[in-house]
């Protein structure tokens, strides 16, 4: 293993291949090293990627991989935007054993890549990378997506109000304001009324009779379940009371 000298001298003689950018970010882990004589295990990481640079020739390797078409899902985002100021998308990802969240939001206008989609790990807020417009992933050189993610984003692009209502039916919370459902119509949909109303989605019977149709299509075996038709029965009938009631007194529920 190369000592902290060995690598300064490395990076010092291989300066001249970095893009200026890379150059002065170098300069600046050199100039902590000449003024402490050390580096912090940050720094360490920091002056390791930017050799890999250097023996590159300055190349920055970036994998991109395409998720597809995202129409479906800027609509979402689209519609939210006339009620939300900073619209935001939950999902569920596995990484290694672990089931984690992602966040899926919206670059702004001020961003290096605006309108891509940034997408973050929900707690730690580790990033990703982004998904540009024409549905190519960029991985961030430095947190590489977990093993899945990006199937993960696929299927997202391919049906979006399907996966939403995926994850509400298997997590118990909406993926827009990740909130936890509480209300039969709500978790039978697999997301909350107010939240479908901002991003466009269905909602009440007709959607619970849709969410309950996906779920046995996908799962077989739930078909001839009883306590699973008795849910699917309390929803609807729910749905359908409180859809006649807002129709006679104009005062709903939002979850």
């Amino acid at each position: 293993m190369a000592t902290p000298m060995e690598l300064v001298r490395e990076l010092s003689a291989g300066m001249r291949t970095l893009n200026d950018g890379d150059r002065r970010f170098a300069t600046s882990l050199l100039d902590g090293f000449a003024k402490y004589g050390s580096f912090t295990d940050k720094q360490l990481y920091w002056v390791n990627k930017m050799l890999e640079r250097v023996r590159a020739g300055g190349q920055v390797v970036t994998t991109i991989e395409t998720v597809g078409d995202l129409a479906g899902v800027y609509a979402l985002f689209n519609t939210a935007k006339q009620h939300l100021k900073f619209p935001a998308i939950v999902l569920g990802y596995t990484r290694g054993h672990e089931q984690r969240e992602l966040r899926i939001t919206v670059a702004t206008a001020k961003s290096s890549t605006p309108n891509a989609l940034q997408v973050k790990d929900e707690e730690s807020g580790t990033w990703f990378g982004r998904i540009h417009t024409d549905g190519r992933f960029e991985h961030s050189r430095r947190d590489a997506p977990p093993s899945g993610l990006t199937q993960v984003l696929r299927a997202f692009a391919a049906e979006p109000a399907k996966v939403a209502a995926e994850h509400g039916h298997l997590t118990g919370k909406c993926c827009f304001c990740n909130r936890q459902l509480t209300d039969e119509r709500s978790t039978a949909v697999g997301y909350g009324a107010t939240c479908a109303e901002h991003f466009g989605l269905p909602w009440g019977a007709k959607a619970a009779k849709a969410a309950t149709a996906r779920l046995v299509a996908d799962e077989p075996d739930l078909a001839g379940e009883e306590e699973f038709d008795r849910a699917e029965d309390r929803a609807i009938r729910s749905a359908e009371d409180q859809e006649r009631y807002e129709r006679m007194d104009g005062v709903g529920s939002a979850w």
